[in-house]
Protein backbone atom coordinates (compact mmCIF):
# COMPACT_ATOMS: atom_id res chain seq x y z
CA UNK A 1 0.00 0.00 0.00
CA UNK A 2 2.75 2.41 1.00
CA UNK A 3 4.77 1.53 -2.09
CA UNK A 4 1.82 2.24 -4.41
CA UNK A 5 1.35 5.63 -2.77
CA UNK A 6 5.05 6.39 -3.26
CA UNK A 7 4.81 5.33 -6.93
CA UNK A 8 1.90 7.70 -7.49
CA UNK A 9 3.79 10.56 -5.83
CA UNK A 10 6.86 9.83 -7.97
CA UNK A 11 4.80 9.72 -11.11
CA UNK A 12 3.12 13.01 -10.21
CA UNK A 13 6.46 14.78 -9.69
CA UNK A 14 7.64 13.27 -12.98
CA UNK A 15 4.61 14.73 -14.76
CA UNK A 16 5.28 18.06 -13.04
CA UNK A 17 8.85 18.16 -14.34
CA UNK A 18 7.56 17.30 -17.83
CA UNK A 19 5.09 20.19 -17.60
CA UNK A 20 7.94 22.53 -16.65
CA UNK A 21 10.04 21.36 -19.61
CA UNK A 22 9.25 23.53 -22.65
CA UNK A 23 10.70 20.99 -25.08
CA UNK A 24 8.30 18.30 -23.84
CA UNK A 25 5.35 20.70 -24.17
CA UNK A 26 6.46 21.57 -27.71
CA UNK A 27 6.77 17.89 -28.64
CA UNK A 28 3.31 17.14 -27.17
CA UNK A 29 1.77 20.05 -29.10
CA UNK A 30 3.51 18.96 -32.30
CA UNK A 31 2.18 15.40 -31.94
CA UNK A 32 -1.30 16.76 -31.21
CA UNK A 33 -1.23 19.06 -34.24
CA UNK A 34 0.05 16.24 -36.44
CA UNK A 35 -2.78 13.99 -35.29
CA UNK A 36 -5.37 16.70 -35.94
CA UNK A 37 -3.88 17.36 -39.38
CA UNK A 38 -4.11 13.68 -40.29
CA UNK A 39 -7.72 13.60 -39.05
CA UNK A 40 -8.67 16.64 -41.12
CA UNK A 41 -6.98 15.25 -44.24
CA UNK A 42 -8.72 11.89 -43.71
CA UNK A 43 -12.17 13.46 -43.25
CA UNK A 44 -11.64 15.69 -46.31
CA UNK A 45 -10.61 12.68 -48.41
CA UNK A 46 -13.62 10.71 -47.16
CA UNK A 47 -15.98 13.53 -48.13
CA UNK A 48 -14.83 13.69 -51.76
Amino acid sequence: MLKAKHDIAGRRSEMHSVMQNPVMIYVAVAILMGGLNILFMYSNAARD
